[in-house]
C-alpha cells in the first residue's frame, strides 16, 4: 500500500467522502488531497491527523469531524523544502504553510529565493560595537574588543567596557586658599583649572588668602601669628589659667580645659571673682526675706554671714503699748484701749 499526501497516514476506512471509498492499495494515493471536493492543496503534507470537513460544530465552534481542531498548529514542509508550520481555520481546514525566519546554515529557510540574507549578529560595547554578516552558512568571527582604544575625554566609551570617560584624572591648580581640584572631565568636555579661583582679601589667619604665595601678609602686619599660643587669665581665688590661640592675627579669649575665669560673687566663703576677698557684696546680699515666728511676720534682709546668707532685721514679738507694730501686721498698740478713739492707745497719753 502507498500512502501520501493527507492520507499517507491513514488507512482506507478513513478516507470517505461521502458515500465514495477510495481504496489506496487498488487506485493508489491522490498527493496533497485535503477536502471533499479533491482540490489539490498548495500547503504542503500535514503531519498531525486529519480527516474530511463536515458542517456539523461543536459548543466551541470547531467542526465536528474536520480535518483538525481550531488553533491547532502542525509542522508543515514548506515549498522550498524547510520546515514551517499551519495553523488549523474555523472550518476545520489547514491553512498555509508558513515557513521558518532565517537562520544562519546557507539555507533559503523562508522561501524567499535568498540564502541567509541580512543575518547579522551584534558585539562589543561603545566605539567597539559593530555586526558581523552569515557568509556561506557560518557566522563571521565578532571580536567584542575590536577598535578599543585609551579611554579619552569626548563623551564616548572609548576602551569598550560599557563606562563612558571613566578614570580620567582630576587636575590641581592654584596655591594657598585658591588651591583646589576639578574633574578632569564632564560631559565629554576637559574642565579648565582657575588656579585664582577663590581669591579673598588677605587676612590673619595663617592661610594665603589672596593666592600670591604669602601668608598674613596684611598692611601693618599681624599681632600674632598663626599656630602661636600663650598662657592667660589669673590663678587666683577660685580662677585658673588658661590659653589663648592667634585667630586671625589676633589673640583668641582665654580658654582651655583647666581654664576658670571670674564669676559673679557669692555668699559661699569663697574668693569668686578672683579679686582676693572673700564674700564682698555678693549678689545676694541686700536682697528681701522674712522673719516669723508666733508672735507674726517681720520683713527683713539677707545679709552674709560666715559663708551663708542670714535673714536679719525685727523679729516679731507680742504688741506692747509703746508706739510701735511689734508684731509687724501693719498697726500700732491695736490690742491697748483707745477710750477717745483718737488713735492713740491710752497708755500712751
Amino acid at each position: 500500500m502507498v500512502r501520501c499526501g493527507v492520507c499517507r497516514e491513514r488507512t482506507f476506512t478513513t478516507c470517505l467522502l461521502s458515500a465514495l471509498t477510495f481504496v489506496l492499495a487498488d487506485m493508489g494515493c491522490v498527493p496533497n488531497y485535503d477536502d471533499f471536493v479533491g482540490k489539490a492543496s498548495q500547503s504542503g503534507d500535514a503531519t498531525e491527523t486529519d480527516s474530511f470537513v463536515s458542517e456539523e460544530r461543536g459548543a466551541d465552534g470547531t467542526v465536528v469531524g474536520g480535518a483538525c481542531s481550531t488553533d491547532n498548529t502542525a509542522e508543515c514542509s514548506t515549498s522550498c523544502g524547510t520546515l514551517g508550520k499551519q495553523t488549523c481555520n474555523p472550518d476545520g481546514t489547514w491553512g498555509d504553510c508558513v515557513p521558518p525566519d532565517e537562520v544562519c546554515n546557507n539555507i533559503d529557510d523562508d522561501c524567499d529565493q535568498k540564502i541567509d540574507e541580512d543575518l547579522k549578529v551584534t558585539c562589543g560595547k561603545g566605539i567597539c560595537k559593530h555586526t558581523a554578516p552569515c557568509v556561506n552558512g557560518v557566522w563571521n568571527p565578532c571580536n567584542p574588543m575590536e577598535g578599543s582604544q585609551s579611554e579619552a575625554c569626548n563623551g564616548m566609551d572609548d576602551d569598550c567596557d560599557g563606562l563612558t570617560d571613566e578614570g580620567i584624572e582630576g587636575v590641581v591648580c592654584g596655591t594657598g586658599g585658591c588651591e583646589h581640584e576639578v574633574p578632569g572631565c564632564i560631559d565629554g568636555q576637559t574642565v579648565v583649572c582657575n588656579p585664582r579661583e577663590g581669591r579673598q582679601i588677605e587676612q590673619c589667619n595663617g592661610v594665603d588668602d589672596d593666592c600670591n604665595g604669602k601668608v598674613d601678609d596684611v598692611p601693618g602686619g599681624c599681632s600674632c601669628s598663626a599656630g602661636q599660643t600663650q598662657l592667660c587669665g589669673m590663678d587666683k581665688g577660685e580662677c585658673d589659667l588658661g590659653i589663648q590661640s592667634c585667630q586671625s592675627g589676633v589673640w583668641s579669649e582665654c580658654g582651655g580645659e583647666n581654664h576658670t575665669g571670674p564669676s559673679p560673687e557669692k555668699c559661699d566663703g569663697k574668693d569668686n571673682d578672683c579679686d582676693g576677698q572673700t564674700d564682698e557684696d555678693p549678689a545676694e546680699s541686700g536682697n528681701e526675706c522674712e522673719l516669723w515666728n508666733e508672735s507674726g511676720v517681720c520683713a527683713g534682709t539677707y545679709e552674709c554671714k560666715g559663708g551663708h546668707l542670714e535673714c536679719m532685721g525685727q523679729e516679731p514679738n507680742p504688741e506692747m503699748c509703746d508706739g510701735v507694730d511689734n508684731d509687724c501686721d501693719g498697726q500700732t498698740d491695736e490690742t491697748f484701749p483707745d477710750s477717745n478713739q483718737n488713735g492713740m492707745a491710752d497708755c500712751l497719753e
